[in-house]
């Protein structure tokens, strides 16, 4: 752009449209009519240097700006890298900012803490598992484990007909007791497995079913998610799977 306007000034300058009128020589009729002409083509050449004048500085004034918005985009690009490169910055993934604001919602009318602002005890650890996020509604079921002792709460979906949320509830024990649906859950890697966008295993297609699963313990957190996980043939999806069918079955409620 700067370029381009360069060599419109040049051009301004290099011009000779106006000025061949002045220099054309011209006929002579008489004394009178020089007389005449002189004062005439004198005036012409004014108004041509005035005009060649507006036309640089507004050139000039067009290029100056120019320099401020490149010099504007520069630093705001310098500052987006800088920002980007600063270590132990924490930055959220796509599905975060979508499906953690549901969540909470969901939360926020059953007056549960999001899990990241929980305060763990020592020797406690909590689970979370949320399926839904697409025309399917949220629900998900919490475990807890206190000094040993485990428990667990089921979320269930919001109404369909009044849209509004359903009290959660405590539910009996797995079926095949606490000791052994963790053996089978700790060996489907439920606390190992990866975020689904770290490894491409993310199954996006419309209307799919979404889990989110969260693990806090005193000292950590962590959360992943598995996009379209009923579809999608990556192992680490199916068990996944496998996850949410077996706590399904555990304790007699439907997650998906």
């Amino acid at each position: 752009m700067r370029e381009a306007l360069a060599d419109l000034v040049q051009a301004i300058r290099d011009s000779k449209g106006l000025t061949d009128c002045l220099k054309r020589p011209r006929k002579r009729r008489g004394s009178a009519s020089c007389f005449c002409q002189c004062p005439i083509r004198g005036l012409m050449k004014k108004k041509q240097e005035i005009f060649t004048i507006v036309i640089l500085c507004s050139c000039l004034f067009l290029i100056c700006c120019l320099d401020n918005m490149v010099k504007k985009n520069d630093g705001s690009q310098n500052g987006l890298q800088k920002q980007k490169s600063e270590p132990g910055k924490i930055t959220q993934k796509a599905w975060e900012r979508i499906f953690f604001p549901i969540i909470k919602k969901r939360l926020n009318g059953i007056n549960i803490k999001d899990l990241k602002d929980q305060e763990m005890l020592s020797n406690s650890r909590e689970i979370r598992i949320w399926v839904g996020f697409s025309i399917d509604p949220l629900k998900g079921i919490i475990m807890r484990e206190n000094n040993g002792e485990w428990s667990a709460v089921y979320i269930p979906p919001s109404d369909y007909v009044s849209n509004k949320s359903l009290p959660p509830y405590t539910v009996p024990p797995p079926q095949s007791g606490w000791k052994s649906l963790w053996n089978n859950l700790e060996r489907l890697g439920i606390y190992t497995l990866s975020d689904a966008t770290d490894i491409g295993a993310d199954n996006m297609y419309p209307d799919a079913v979404g889990v989110v699963i969260e693990i806090k313990t005193p000292n950590s957190y962590r959360a992943y998610n598995y996009n379209g996980f009923a579809t999608s043939e990556k192992p680490e999806a199916k068990k996944v799977k496998e996850i949410v069918a077996t706590l399904s079955h555990e304790f007699r409620i439907v997650l998906y």
